[in-house]
């Protein structure tokens, strides 16, 4: 029996498709800027995608893993660098906000008419806490994306008790260090920022970096960031089969194949889904994905490479669909969850191509 979400996007993705034309159109504004364009973040906010994993409590739409995973895999079909920006805003405000209790929730809405854009770098990488003259200080490095269109900065750190814990500071409280990261993916904002010597006393908020707000569980009981990276990379992969059918590219082995990834990550998120609520008993580790979605990525930049090698019309424009993707890939690539021992050995004296040109001398 197909399994059926009672949390579908069905209204966002909606918004998105309705609005292709525009969203595509300000996604290579954004690009030019580096940093998302102003009418684009606009329409995210007034549509609350940021809000997309936010309970209806707090007036969000209270997606879980499955609907999650159709949102960014939608919004990333259209644009990659769209399906980022989608990921990190409603994957930050989710986060966040379920580490939050409900007073801090509606005082942090009403101080931004609902239009929260959290920069937070989420695998939890701490900041270096001092102690002057009786008072502790924070200061750090970090990396994220939507750095310059943030209401706030998220910073993580670890308390003299040893416990995680989080300052929610505004956004002038930090210095952005770059312009931004990677040749691909330019519109997100994707940059380095600091804070030095800042008292904790000082934060808007401070919070232990736990999701303990009952009306996000069950779907924050554990980690969400897999479910994001396989839904991105469905995306891309729907995106290059798209190209390919486009311009008739034999893709019959390649989309059975893809089509098969498809439906088996999708079964995982769905089990995973169904174990959080609690209606079917699931032996289910969402970590796993990870390695899943590597897979997947690595295959699909191989396919997206050969593409770009059958298309050289495509390829020699810099603005094509082709191009765009391929730097948002590579880009990408570069990312610590998504890093493969294959593409790392690339050029090296162990690598499957060396290994090939050796066969030829």
């Amino acid at each position: 029996m197909t399994y059926q979400s009672p949390y579908l996007p069905t209204e966002l993705i909606m918004a998105l498709e309705q609005n292709k034309t525009f969203l595509l159109q300000e996604i290579r504004n954004s690009e030019k800027e580096n940093q998302p364009a102003h009418a684009l973040m606009a329409f995210l906010l007034e549509h609350k995608i940021h809000l997309a994993l936010v309970p209806n409590e707090y007036g969000g739409f209270g997606l879980g893993p499955v609907g999650e995973m159709q949102l960014i895999r939608a919004a990333t079909k259209l644009d990659p660098s769209l399906g980022w920006i989608i990921f990190q805003l409603c994957g930050n405000v989710g986060r966040v906000l379920s580490f939050s209790k409900d007073s801090d929730i509606k005082h942090l809405m009403a101080e931004q008419n609902g239009h929260l854009v959290f920069c937070y770098q989420n695998n939890f990488l701490p900041g270096k806490l001092s102690k002057n003259k009786g008072s502790y200080h924070l200061s750090g490095e970090w990396m994220a994306s939507l750095s310059k269109y943030a209401s706030h900065f998220v910073l993580p750190y670890v308390a003299p008790d040893q416990s995680k814990r989080c300052m929610i500071v505004p956004q002038n409280a930090c210095s952005i260090l770059s312009t931004s990261i990677g040749i691909g993916l330019r519109a997100t904002s994707t940059t380095q920022f600091e804070i030095s010597d800042f008292p904790v006393s000082n934060a808007l908020y401070d919070i232990a970096a736990e999701s303990s707000n009952r009306h996000f569980l069950p779907f924050y009981t554990a980690i969400r960031a897999p479910i994001k990276h396989t839904a991105w990379t469905l995306g891309v992969g729907d995106k290059i089969m798209g190209i390919r059918n486009k311009f008739s590219l034999d893709n019959t082995e390649a989309h059975d194949l893809f089509q098969r990834a498809g439906l088996a990550f999708t079964k995982v998120i769905e089990a995973y889904e169904m174990k959080l609520l609690g209606t079917k008993a699931q032996n289910i580790n969402i970590s796993d994905l990870y390695e899943k979605t590597k897979a997947l990525h690595h295959w699909l930049l191989e396919l997206a490479m050969a593409t770009y090698l059958a298309l050289p019309k495509e390829a020699m424009n810099p603005t094509s669909p082709l191009s765009c993707l391929i730097l948002d890939m590579m880009t990408m690539s570069h990312h610590i969850e998504l890093r493969e021992k294959t593409i790392k050995t690339w050029g090296q004296n162990n690598s499957l191509q060396t290994d090939q040109l050796r066969k030829h001398l």
